[in-house]
């Protein structure tokens, strides 16, 4: 709907069916989320902005490109701090907290990857992140999960106490945590 209201072509590339990654499909959806946002937000009208998805070289990749106003070079390695902003004027006109960057970048680490970004001021940028494909055959959800690699119990479910004074909350993360 963003992209609609300003007259801005979206489009996804993407093979199909989607590699199977071992990643929290949640998160992956929040981080694309936040680079299309951004990709909308920093073009200019009826301009384009597209999403690509690929395998390479044993990973799976996301790209998210614009044709916006780009990213000077001394500006680029502060991108992803929390709070900073290129230009505050323009970021007060436009909205945003100046956390989904750098959110998203703790996510993707957590992940073990990183946003990676190019960009030609003027021109637009390419935000892109990839993901590790399973080596082995079968599916990822066959092999050991990340918390039992964490916690060194294989066969055994562990423990978990959720503290929460929310009720709700405690459901919510009951419910998400359940099948891990």
């Amino acid at each position: 709907p963003k992209a609609e209201a300003k007259g801005q072509t979206l489009s996804v590339l993407a093979q199909t069916p989607q590699p199977v990654v071992r990643a929290d499909p949640v998160r992956v959806v929040q981080i694309l989320t936040n680079l299309v946002d951004n990709a909308i937000k920093y073009s200019e009208e009826k301009s384009k902005v597209r999403v690509k998805a690929y395998t390479e070289e044993g990973r799976l990749v996301r790209d998210v490109i614009d044709c916006g106003c780009g990213i000077e070079p001394e500006h680029k390695y502060r991108l992803f701090e929390r709070f900073y902003r290129i230009d505050k004027a323009r970021s007060r006109k436009l909205g945003g907290t100046g956390l989904g960057l750098a959110i998203s970048q703790q996510i993707i680490h957590m992940m073990g990857s990183t946003i990676h970004v190019t960009s030609t001021p003027g021109k637009g940028s390419l935000f892109w992140f990839d993901l590790e494909l399973p080596q082995e055959k079968g599916s990822p959800l066959d092999q050991d999960s990340p918390l039992e690699h964490i916690v060194g119990i294989k066969g055994e479910k562990p423990t978990l106490l959720i503290v929460d004074d929310k009720e709700e909350d405690r459901r919510i993360l009951n419910d998400m945590l359940r099948p891990l």
